[in-house]
């Protein structure tokens, strides 16, 4: 007789945690995270089912698949708890307090397999994929975060901060895992609002606009360098690209933010420096819970954007003055 069972999409879990030592696996500590649903993580083992020399049709023998040396990508998004999204935000900017922030010197941290007395999420985490039938467990070790997105629309949940993220690693997985301890559950942490942003709201150096919707999105590469052990797992972890930052909004067409449109078609580099500013304080240095701050953000789009009224999609890509940030974010 066929089994009965059957779980719903919603009974699996995602959670994390950080590594005490590179590339080993945690068992206990995970946070749990607010994700909309459990995506199948690509797994791409190495395959080549090509016809062999010798007939026309590919046989048993000429198949080949491997699981080793194999780079991993798992995409997440869901609701923005700060438990869970503070973590991901020290590992891709290897800051460990807030604001989160990457200044115009960045260096980022030095990734080795077996680096212990690792005590944060600045180099590696493990990553669960938690099934509700009992030690099935996905679990991939060695994980960083090479993408990472905060966005709201006062349109949606009342303007509730969501959030996305890749993860990538290097190192084979352990399928059918034994489950692990799930110490921190997302709603132990704080949600945050775009409402937070309760005395500043500067986009593109325009002051007081009245904003509908933005998305940050942070991008900090990693590369697997070289092979260790019979896996294949690797030696390193090097983030040797470019870590890229913008800022998409939607504001509010009107007198105040009208001359957008001739500031993007004539900024020059001498004219760099265009603040965008979110928070809930005059003063940068005196704001909580929820701030993004670009110093000097360059505009790369002004355009109309119709619906029951006329608003302006403005984007900007960050760039760091000397002695500055390529962009701050208050989370807590």
């Amino acid at each position: 007789m066929a089994n009965s069972v059957a779980y719903s999409p919603k009974e699996f879990k995602v959670a994390i945690a950080f590594e005490d030592t590179v590339g080993t696996a945690e068992t206990t500590g995970f946070i749990s995270l607010d994700v909309d649903s459990v995506g199948f993580p690509s797994l791409n083992p190495a395959q080549v089912l090509d016809v062999r020399t010798g007939g026309r049709v590919l046989k048993e023998a000429d198949f080949f698949q491997s699981n080793k040396g194999i780079i991993r990508e798992i995409s997440v998004s869901g609701n923005a708890w700060s438990n869970g999204v503070t973590p991901l935000l020290e590992n891709i900017t290897s800051d460990t307090t807030s604001p989160y922030l990457i200044s115009d010197t960045y260096s980022p941290v030095n990734v080795g397999h077996g680096d212990t007395s690792v005590a944060d999420f600045t180099e590696t985490f493990t990553v669960a994929m938690v099934s509700p039938e009992s030690n099935s467990s996905l679990i991939f070790a060695g994980c960083v975060c090479t993408a990472f997105s905060l966005n709201g629309d006062m349109g949606i949940d009342s303007g509730r901060v969501k959030f996305s993220a890749t993860f990538k690693t290097g190192y084979k997985p352990a399928l059918s895992a034994t489950d692990p301890t799930i110490s921190t559950l997302y709603s132990a942490g704080n949600q945050r609002y775009m409402t937070d942003w309760t005395a500043t709201k500067t986009v593109a150096g325009k002051s007081d606009c009245v904003v509908q919707s933005f998305t940050l999105n942070l991008e900090n590469d990693a590369v697997m360098l070289g092979f260790q052990g019979s896996n294949g797992d690797p030696e390193g972890i090097g983030r040797a690209s470019e870590f890229s930052a913008s800022l998409d909004a939607q504001i509010k067409y009107d007198a105040n933010t009208e001359p957008l449109i001739a500031s993007f078609e004539t900024q020059s580099p001498s004219s760099s420096g265009i603040l965008t500013e979110l928070s809930n304080n005059a003063t940068w240095g005196s704001a909580t819970n929820f701030g993004i701050k670009l110093a000097d953000g360059l505009m790369t789009n002004a355009a109309y954007s119709e619906g029951d009224i006329m608003m302006l999609d403005v984007s900007q890509k960050a760039s760091a003055a000397s002695g500055g940030n390529l962009f701050e974010v208050i989370y807590s």
